[in-house]
């Protein structure tokens, strides 16, 4: 399964320019370079300690760190295993290999995964098979066994042809396009978060075959419903305000506590990997290549303490305000409620929210707060002419 094929051709040596409204920041493709000229037999081993240092863990310390596989097909079952170190983690990245009728075969694959956040204690016991070792996945991991939030990363996904690895191509424009969305967390970091020095001291970034992933730290917040709400409107802000990008889309569906980030170090194998070559080896038709390659982890300070939860709700309230109205509509209901579209008295169109009402609460004042004609509107009971229809008998008379 090659890798050195792929080169750092595959990084721009210029970013997009700057948007006027964000701050300058490092450069994606520099990051990712520096990382890339790292000797090729260390690779794993560093970039996996690079993003668990990152994301909190010490090698000093022990503490529960659970990679998984996905498998290639549904024929292949996927696999988890539980070390408590970050040795435990680059070997059994390293030995991808698990107990199938007796015998130790290969584990087929397209990525290994790593468990972003904080497991609840006691979670270290629910591996029946032991640690160290790959086993067949339980899904004993679920949102509910999380106990506290380290990371969330905002996913630009290469547009490619679905179940395949991205061209260089393809890939480099991702990159390139990905320095806005970096620039503008920094910006927006630095606006809403003053007393950061450095506004992007909470930022890396995971290059994979398929695209690009900023990652954010947290400072190990306590899971709650409230904190999943502030992620999930940062990430549907940014899949709205970069929607038109026709080099990647940002997928706002990865803020579940549970989630699974790409394990730094590692191969992506979407697809075959597709390196055409003629008899004697030379490469040919190079730029149809669809390769495996290996996820790489940069980031501009190496062990961040993370955004305070009070920062993260001024980040995601910042980035909120930089939506248009129209741009606003776009954004999902709230958990527990519906929207539906209707034209306001002076003929624009709104979004009308209804959701569910707290104990104690006016269940009346979001319907009072507007207009009656509006409201009458939203019912189809005002005709082309502006006169009230009757409900009963559908007549606009009296």
């Amino acid at each position: 399964m090659p890798t050195e094929s792929f080169t750092t051709e595959a990084l721009p040596e210029e970013s997009v320019p700057t948007p006027e409204n964000c701050a300058p920041a490092h450069a994606i493709s520099d990051m990712l370079r520096r990382v890339w000229n790292e000797p090729p037999e260390t690779r794993i081993s560093a970039n996996i300690d690079r993003q668990l240092v990152w994301i909190g863990h010490s090698r000093s310390t022990r503490q529960l760190i659970e990679i998984q596989t996905l498998s290639q097909d549904k024929s292949s079952p996927s696999h988890h295993a539980f070390t408590m170190t970050i040795d435990g983690a680059i070997s059994l990245a390293a030995n991808l290999k698990a107990d199938r009728y007796g015998r130790n075969e290969p584990i087929r694959y397209q990525g290994v995964y790593l468990i972003v956040n904080e497991h609840k204690q006691g979670m270290e016991a629910r591996a029946s098979g032991g640690h160290d070792r790959w086993l067949v996945n339980s899904g004993i991991t679920t949102d509910e066994t999380i106990a506290r939030r380290r990371a969330f990363f905002v996913d630009l996904d290469t547009i490619r042809p679905s179940g395949v690895s991205a061209t260089e191509a393809e890939l480099k424009k991702t990159i390139r396009e990905s320095q806005q969305v970096y620039d503008l967390l920094v910006s927006s970091i630095r606006a809403s978060c003053p007393e950061l020095t450095t506004p992007e001291e909470p930022l890396a970034v995971i290059m994979s075959c398929n695209g690009i992933q900023i990652w954010v730290r947290l400072q190990d917040i306590e899971e709650h419903e409230g904190l999943h709400s502030a992620i999930n409107g940062v990430l549907s802000s940014l899949k709205i305000l970069f929607g038109n990008s026709n080099a990647f889309e940002i997928d706002a569906s990865v803020g579940d506590a549970k989630r699974l980030g790409p394990l730094a170090g590692t191969l992506k194998c979407k697809g075959a990997n597709h390196c055409p070559s003629d008899k004697d080896g030379t490469p040919i038709d190079r730029e149809t290549w669809r390769q495996h390659r290996p996820t790489l982890f940069a980031s501009a300070l190496p062990a961040p303490a993370g955004l305070k939860e009070d920062q993260l709700d001024r980040l995601a309230k910042h980035i909120d305000g930089l939506l248009t109205a129209e741009q606003r509509q776009q954004l999902p209901a709230p958990k527990g409620s519906k929207r539906s579209k209707y034209t306001t008295s002076n003929g624009q169109q709104s979004v009308l929210t209804t959701s569910t009402v707290a104990q104690g609460e006016n269940p009346y004042a979001p319907a009072q707060e507007l207009p009656t004609i509006d409201v009458l509107r939203s019912l189809d009971l005002v005709s082309a002419d502006g006169e009230i229809i009757c409900p009963s008998c559908g007549r606009s008379e009296d």
